[in-house]
């Protein structure tokens, strides 16, 4: 999600099946287990850094 913009703006239900998952509450139970934050979240704060570097 952080090289391939495009994700950013996809489903979650995608990018899981994308990274492997076939169910969305595996997929965001082992990012939030890797990650520490939900999946949604992460993008919206990625959208948000890169929001601030346009500025």
């Amino acid at each position: 999600m952080i090289n391939e913009k495009d994700f950013r703006e996809s489903k979650l239900g995608y990018i899981a099946v994308c990274a492997g998952y076939n169910n969305l509450n595996t997929f965001n139970a082992a990012f939030k287990k890797r990650q520490g934050i939900l999946p949604s979240y992460f993008i919206k704060k990625l959208i948000q850094e890169s929001e601030m570097e346009l500025v």
